[in-house]
């Protein structure tokens, strides 16, 4: 959808604006492609004996590739219109496993916010829902009440009895808090590999996200890519 502001680049799912910072449009799209080539590379790797996580899985990008591998695939996804593609496409395949939820720490209920403009383009638009709030993206939005699980809890009730080969988190702001709860558990030693996409311009400060990358540096055996579309 094309407006005086800002472009779509649909080839590589991509808002640009007129205010963008180009090194870090480009530093994005060289994050895709080498987030679609280990994507490719995890396709030959998993099978019918591996269980995969998830976590924002929007339309389903990502979910439709992991499942075609026979892999068990767990998708999370909060917004109810991208729920309902989710359910379009996967809802009658045996692997897939979905959840109309937010994963958070601890469980009960939290608000995902949309636009209000949310309806004039719904696939695009439901890409930035979010369960964070400040003070650059009070205005101009809509609260939904969802259900909000316990991500702990969920991976360690799989990790019972099945080995987590893959563990994806693109939740617009909601994975710091998770990641430095996972982090003090070391969870992610049980887990073959993680990837975040992380959003500290979300926050006013930046030192937690300085923290995370600093011990993801130090513990290889965590194999955490911060770094994810």
């Amino acid at each position: 959808m094309r407006s005086k502001k800002q472009f779509v680049d649909k080839e590589n799912f991509t808002a640009i604006s007129k205010r963008s910072n180009p090194e870090r449009v480009l530093k994005r799209k060289y994050r895709q492609k080498l987030a679609r080539g280990f994507i490719s590379g995890l396709k030959t790797l998993l099978g019918p004996d591996h269980v995969c996580v998830d976590c924002g899985a929007n339309v389903g990008e990502i979910t439709g590739t992991l499942a075609q591998t026979g892999a068990q695939v767990h998708a999370f996804e909060p917004d109810p219109y991208s729920f309902g593609e989710l359910t379009r496409k996967f809802g009658d395949t045996p692997n897939v496993h979905l959840y109309n939820q937010a994963v958070g720490v601890g469980s009960g209920t939290i608000n995902i916010y949309r636009k209000k403009s949310f309806d004039e383009d719904q696939q695009w638009n439901s890409l930035t829902t979010t369960t964070i709030l400040n003070e650059k993206s009070e205005k101009g939005l809509e609260a939904v009440e969802i259900e909000k699980i316990d991500l702990e809890n969920f991976l360690l009730g799989i990790l019972k009895t099945h080995e987590i080969a893959f563990l994806k988190m693109d939740i617009e702001g909601a994975e710091l808090e998770i990641l430095e709860r996972l982090v003090q558990t070391d969870i992610f030693t049980k887990i073959r590999a993680t990837a975040v996409e992380i959003h500290p311009w979300m926050f006013p400060g930046q030192n937690r996200f300085k923290a995370l990358r600093q011990i993801s540096s130090e513990r290889p055996d965590f194999n955490l890519n911060l770094d994810w579309y």
